[in-house]
């Protein structure tokens, strides 16, 4: 098994969705302010304070809305970074729209974690949250494929691929032949702004023979807390797909 650090601050300031953007701007103009060189680590592109960061493919601190609330992420080096914010109190006076940012002890540590393949035929359940697969140009290539059967191949490909890039990012050498990832159950899909282009976000339990943490994102915009991901222990009576 291949192990990853995992880094969370959860903090008390109440937001929707649709706030994350502006919360990500607004924290990464604060640390910049306060002198922290890593702020591109936030906004997910180069600085002249901090050179060497080059912008991620699969970014390494997002935000997420656990109950509603703002939670930053970070794994391995993003994990480092959280830390650094915490041990110099970066956040410290941090507010938004009014609410003066305090860290939630509950939900704020670091774990280590292991990714790798399961042995034999064992296999994992995950529960995938508006993961944002298809882009614009896609979108309607994909509804018109013949029937639900053809739509799902498509969506665990793509899912495969999105797997595959996370493992780049966590310093993972997956097998891609190796790896499945079985769709058994969409929750439901609808469309979903991001920034000014409309995608479809889907909600779905999947299987697949490889651990991943608890708490990784997969798709597209996972910074801004798209494609959610957690283990789901309950045992379906039922495998049954459903595509609207």
């Amino acid at each position: 098994m291949h192990p990853l650090s995992i880094t969370t601050i959860q903090t008390n300031i109440h937001l929707q969705h649709q706030d994350l953007e502006a919360v990500k701007k607004a924290l990464g103009t604060w640390l910049k302010k306060k002198g922290f060189a890593e702020h591109g680590f936030i906004h997910n592109h180069e600085t002249e304070e901090d050179p060497e960061f080059k912008k991620q493919e699969y970014p390494l601190i997002q935000l997420r809305l656990p109950k509603d609330k703002l939670m930053l992420w970070g794994m391995n080096k993003g994990a480092d970074i959280l830390q650094k914010i915490m041990m110099h109190e970066m956040l410290r006076g941090f507010q938004f729209r009014g609410t003066q940012c305090r860290i939630i002890p509950a939900g704020t540590g670091t774990v280590i974690n292991e990714l790798g393949f399961l042995n034999g035929n064992e296999q994992n359940k995950y529960s995938l949250n508006y993961f944002a697969a298809l882009n614009p140009a896609n979108a309607k290539a994909w509804q018109a494929l013949p029937n639900a059967a053809k739509r799902i191949e498509r969506l665990e490909e793509l899912l495969k691929n999105n797997i595959a890039m996370f493992c780049k990012a966590a310093g993972f050498k997956l097998d891609k032949e190796k790896l499945n990832a079985s769709i058994y159950w969409v929750w439901h899909s609808q469309w979903v702004k991001i920034k000014e282009h409309n995608v479809i976000g889907f909600t779905l339990d999947y299987t697949s023979n490889l651990q991943m943490p608890d708490g990784i994102a997969l798709g597209r915009q996972t910074r801004l807390g798209y494609g959610w991901q957690t283990s789901r222990s309950m045992k379906e009576d039922e495998l049954v797909t459903t595509l609207p």
